[in-house]
This record gives structure tokens, sequence and C-alpha cells, in this order.
């Protein structure tokens, strides 16, 4: 693998990769372990500055380490490679302990993140990519997201078909929602729309108070999509996040001042996971419908 190398792409065999890289993985791989998918991952230059990257909002490095990703039937394994002749860490995240995943992406800078409960504390990894490399990032959530629902063994709950229930939202979200960021057979049993939320400043300038955001509850998961929340200028990126049902513990409306927020609380083993997610106080009904079909009142 050349140093040069820009875009991420598909692995064949654990013998392509390089001896340092092979020697961090192969002790965590049984013999004649299935691989279902494996890709390298050059670190992405000049990512971006003065945007918000979500709800976990991490540190942003202007240079992010290149990392190799392998899928197997149960676990996915990232191998992170340092400079110098630092042995690459490994990370190994079984899908049963997965608590919820996110991929975002703001023009050619993109990342996918993932938390998991390991050793009852909560976990979380990201890692950084060019988004000329998404597709194959993109077969690698959806692989663990249909792994992820069919462990949890999830009742069967119907929805209704997601071709037109995005109808009359902005083009961005009537489009890439459920034909990029649904399953292709996933149904929809509550969806809310919040435009973007400004304040503005001496009656003239704007500044930016939270991103356009789609919720939406299908059978399988919780699916929050954002625009990326640059403070002021237009928002390029949308920002995917996934929780599974059977993960999903708690949403509850909290009003504050002139603002709602809807907060999520993820549970598995015991360990819980929570963030808020802006609104506007006219979203109220139509949120309180979304909790009601959540079943968690």
């Amino acid at each position: 693998m050349s140093p040069v190398e820009r875009f991420a792409y598909a692995v064949q065999a654990i013998a392509d990769l390089p001896a340092s890289v092979r020697a961090a993985l192969t002790p965590h791989l049984a013999p004649g372990e299935p691989i279902r998918q494996m890709i390298y991952s050059p670190g992405p230059q000049g990512m971006p500055r003065g945007r918000k990257y979500g709800p976990g909002l991490g540190a942003i490095q202007r240079q992010a380490p290149a990392t190799v990703l392998v899928l197997t039937e149960d676990r996915l394994l990232t191998a992170t490679l340092l400079e110098g002749d630092v042995a690459p860490p490994v990370t190994v995240t079984p899908l049963a302990d997965l608590v919820r995943l996110e991929l975002g992406t703001i023009l050619l800078f993109s990342w996918i993140e993932w938390s998991w409960v390991s050793a009852e504390h909560l976990e979380v990894h990201r890692v950084y990519f060019n988004t000329v490399g998404e597709r194959l990032f993109w077969g690698l959530v959806t692989a663990m997201r249909r792994t992820i629902s069919a462990q949890s063994n999830l009742s069967v709950q119907r929805g209704q078909p997601k071709d037109d229930a995005f109808t009359g939202l902005p083009f961005k979200f009537e489009n890439i929602v459920p034909n990029r960021l649904m399953l292709p057979d996933e149904q929809v049993q509550a969806i809310v729309f919040q435009p973007t939320i400004w304040r503005r400043r001496w009656r003239l300038f704007r500044r930016r108070r939270g991103p356009a955001t789609t919720v939406v509850l299908s059978p399988e998961h919780l699916i929050l999509a954002q625009e990326d929340a640059p403070t002021a200028g237009a928002a390029y990126g949308m920002i995917a996040r996934y929780c599974p049902r059977s993960r999903l513990a708690g949403l509850t409306l909290e009003p504050e001042e002139e603002d709602l927020w809807l907060s999520v609380t993820l549970r598995l083993h015991g360990v819980e996971e929570c963030w808020r997610v802006l609104f506007e106080p006219a979203a109220v009904q139509t949120l309180e419908a979304l909790v009601r079909q959540a079943a968690l009142l």
C-alpha cells in the first residue's frame, strides 16, 4: 500500500495487508473465521474547521491516521496505522455489544462512528475517510445494521411504505433519507422534520442554533438525520445516526424556555448513552406521536 494512496478501497485477503497490520489483526481472528468485508482507509487531510459534527462532538484532527476495518460475521475489527514503527492498535467491537452507528458526510470529508459496551463501560470509536470511498462504508453500515436487527429478535411491526412518507420535505431530506439512509425494505412508523433553527443578532445577522433535522422511527431503528451545523452559511453535509430499536430505552420531551428538546436514551447491558436534539415548540404534537409510537411512555 503506497503512502500516496488517497482513497479507501476493498482488501481481498489478510495476506494483502502490510506485515505489521497482519501481525496486529491475526491474534484477534479465529482460524478460518469468515471475513465479510475488509477496507483500507487512508486518513483524509485538511478536515474542515468551524463545523459541528453531529450530537457527539469529538475533537477534530487536521490529519487522521489510516485505518483497516475488518467485518466478520459478528464483529468489527479496526487497526489504526500510526506513524513510525508503532504496532497498530486494534479495536474489537462485537456487534451484539454495539449501541449505535453514525455515518457523516460533509463534501469530501466523511466519517463512521460507533459506540459499544465493553467491560460495563461505553466506548466510542470514529474513523475518518475521503467521501470518494463512501460506497464501501455504506455497505459496511448496511451489513452491520442488518446483522444487529437479525440478532435482536424484534417483534413483527409494520409501518407505511417510505415512498410517500417524505413528500413535501426539502429536497435533501425527501431524497437522501428514504433512498440512502434507510434500508431498501425499511418502513416508516413516525417522522418529524425540524427546519434549521436560527438566532438573529441585531436584526441583521443570523446564527445557526440547530441544524435542519429529520427523526424517523422504523420497526428496526430510530434514525436521526441532520445537516451539518456551521454557525453561519450553507450546510452542505448530512449526518445519519442509527439507533437499533432493541437499544432504545427512552424518548422524552423536555421544554426549556422557548425551546423543546427530544431526549434520547439508549441502553445495553445496563450501560446508557444519552443525548438531546433541539426542536421548536411547534413540533410538540408530531414529537408526542413519535414517542407514543415508540411505546416508551
